[in-house]
């Protein structure tokens, strides 16, 4: 692997993982005439959002109201009108951060949130990234000496690969943690992502009973199943990965230890352990010393190696500033308590 791309953290013997549990969802009272509202249904990169997409197709043509995709060119504008209009609809964010409710979430409106344990979204895009045709994974890099990631993810050993892979998309993992964190005391609707192959019916009418949809319960219910992979093989095997292939890769992710520390703490936050929350100074600092490990521009939250002040949109305060001829000074927030 080259130099520069990854100073790796020394590895551990590997820790037996806790089995994937989740804190109990609480009852969330539906939102009254949501479907007459701006729904906005929040997901994050392997969270389940080509299912939701294909699921609230149906359901929005069935009870007669738009869906949007904000992170596609052709419908994002149309979710931005939707929300300043307070208009009827559904709008898919992919990217889902604490930015986007600041931007669009009035209080009292419906929010479908859905997340999934950090550990399985790191392991499940390294092996979606070995093999997708998204047209950003196929765009050469000079700092991978002009092989694409695609290509650098084929040639590097799978420690090498799945740890980058993991730093990379590190700032989507803390938007799903401080967005569920923001959101879980306020009549969001948290979904877990682990819950759809158990009971997918029943997660549906979870997310179609919030939504106020009284007697079409039942038929919205029936247009989602079509989509449930226990029933129905997927078109697009590339969006599942394969269980064997998993585990030797969550090993390696949880043999670093500062990987480990960090994705244990966020898997805190989101209802996947019951340990103390971690502080978001240790936290912000953690991450300033995974970025450190890196040394190419093309990672957006972590250029060069460094953490900027409002890279990461659902912790803006955790960075550097960067001031040209200045000295960078890493800027942690005051804050010391647990995020609550």
């Amino acid at each position: 692997m080259h130099a520069a791309v990854l100073a790796c953290a020394a590895s551990t013997q590997p820790l037996a993982l806790p089995l994937t549990w989740h804190a109990p969802l609480e009852p969330v009272p539906p939102v009254l005439g949501a479907w007459n509202a701006s729904i906005l249904v929040g997901t994050h990169h392997k969270t389940g959002t080509v299912l939701l997409a294909k699921v609230f197709r149906l359901a929005s043509k069935l009870i007669g109201v738009p869906r949007s995709k904000a992170n596609k060119t052709s419908t994002a504008g149309a979710c931005a009108q939707l929300f300043e209009s307070h208009a009827a609809g559904v709008c898919i964010e992919e990217h889902t951060s604490v930015l986007t409710l600041r931007h669009w979430l009035s209080p009292g409106a419906p929010f479908i949130h859905v997340v999934r344990d950090p550990l399985e979204m790191c392991v499940s895009a390294y092996l979606y990234h070995l093999h997708g045709a998204e047209p950003w994974l196929l765009l050469p890099h000079a700092e991978l000496r002009g092989k694409t990631l695609q290509q650098f993810y084929r040639d590097a050993s799978q420690a090498d690969g799945v740890r980058f892979e993991c730093t990379r998309m590190m700032s989507e993992l803390v938007d799903e943690a401080l967005v569920r964190n923001a959101t879980a005391r306020r009549g969001a609707l948290t979904l877990y992502f682990e819950d759809f192959t158990p009971d997918f019916d029943g997660t549906m009418r979870r997310i179609f009973e919030y939504l106020d949809s009284r007697e079409k319960v039942g038929q919205l219910v029936t247009l989602a199943s079509e989509y449930d992979l226990t029933r129905h093989s997927a078109h697009d095997e590339r969006h599942v990965s394969a269980a064997d292939a998993k585990q030797p890769l969550r090993d390696i992710l949880f043999s670093d230890p500062l990987l480990r520390e960090v994705i244990t703490g966020l898997r805190v936050l989101l209802g996947y352990s019951n340990e103390t929350a971690p502080q978001r100074s240790v936290l912000c600092e953690n991450l300033r010393k995974l970025c450190a490990t890196t040394h190419v521009g093309f990672i957006t939250w972590c250029p060069n190696g460094r953490v900027l002040l409002g890279k990461l949109q659902s912790f803006p305060e955790c960075g550097e500033a960067n001031v040209r001829g200045a000295s960078h000074q890493v800027v942690l927030t005051n804050y010391t308590k647990p995020i609550t």
